[in-house]
């Protein structure tokens, strides 16, 4: 049986919660911080939590929805398909009829789902796109040194007053693209990115440093944008954007060097660069071109609801 759980519940999700914890097998992610982010997300009304329960009422299977953009950040049963598919199941009765748009991954970084849940969902109408962790290290810092860019361009640093402007800019370039479609709640309007680059400059997911990001601009035009964030010696690409008229031109190239090699001035504790690229996506190529390599593949599920036309 599923069941929406309220946060004097939680402790019936230890085992598989500890399960889970042992799997990612990260720093940071610990029983107590995956608790207290439920937590946080009940009381907030953020998000939901629903378990899966045998007839002795022990917990099988649990998973998190995000309120705000129907994405499951988490679905987890300890590779049970069964439990996997009741969850989702009762999951996509409850949101597929008044959300336009439900997603979930595979499991991030290591997959936690099992290949027949994958198909399964393929069968309710979700789409799959393979997704890429990659990691550079060690860090030739002498590599991102090395930029060349034509007289007329140069690199603005960038902060909160630049937001709504390179928010139309980031709009333009992922209007139509996979990544729209993988995070709707963050690309599929212009309000919507200022308000994830508020946030990112605030802090909300991950340390922002002056001089971390930045814009490339031709006089008074922004081509391209990258934003770098750190956790501890970790150094991570958020996002990177190039004007779709100033493509294949090595500009994306210089504009992520330029922003690396400044982000290693600025903190040079920083050992190793990670970040997530959809496979399709031809940016996986630059980053491969500057030693980035894959550690780990995942899937990430997403399901539209079709627009019935006159």
């Amino acid at each position: 049986m599923v069941r929406e759980i309220s946060i004097v519940d939680i402790d019936e999700l230890e085992a598989l919660i500890e399960r889970y914890v042992n799997h990612q097998n990260e720093k940071g992610i610990t029983l107590d911080s995956v608790k207290k982010q439920m937590t946080s997300g009940i009381i907030k009304k953020t998000h939901q939590v629903l378990m899966e329960e045998d007839t002795n009422g022990v917990a099988q299977g649990f998973l998190v929805i995000n309120l705000d953009s129907d994405r499951l950040p988490i679905l987890f049963a300890n590779w049970n398909f069964e439990v996997e598919r009741e969850l989702l199941d009762f999951t996509f009765k409850k949101l597929s009829t008044t959300s336009s748009h439900i997603s979930f991954e595979s499991g991030w970084p290591t997959p936690w789902l099992t290949d027949e849940l994958a198909s399964y969902a393929i069968t309710l109408g979700f789409v799959k796109y393979g997704r890429g962790y990659m990691r550079l290290e060690p860090i030739d810092k002498d590599r991102f040194s090395k930029v060349s860019i034509g007289e007329e361009f140069e690199f603005i640093p960038f902060d909160e007053s630049m937001v709504e402007e390179i928010s139309r800019l980031i709009f333009k370039c992922v209007n139509g693209t996979v990544d729209q479609d993988i995070w709707p709640s963050i690309y599929s309007t212009i309000p919507k990115i200022e308000q994830f680059l508020i946030k990112f400059l605030e802090g909300s997911f991950g340390i922002h440093e002056p001089f971390y990001s930045w814009v490339l601009r031709k006089k008074e035009q922004n081509i391209g944008a990258c934003f770098l964030m750190t956790n501890e010696n970790t150094g991570f690409l958020m996002h990177i954007v190039i004007d779709p008229g100033y493509r294949q031109r090595g500009l994306g190239k210089a504009l992520l060097c330029y922003s690396l090699h400044s982000l290693l001035r600025v903190t040079p504790s920083v050992t190793k660069i990670e970040l997530a690229v959809t496979m399709s996506n031809p940016a996986k190529l630059l980053y491969e071109s500057l030693g980035f390599r894959i550690l780990n593949e995942s899937s990430t599920f997403v399901w539209k609801k079709k627009v019935v036309e006159d």
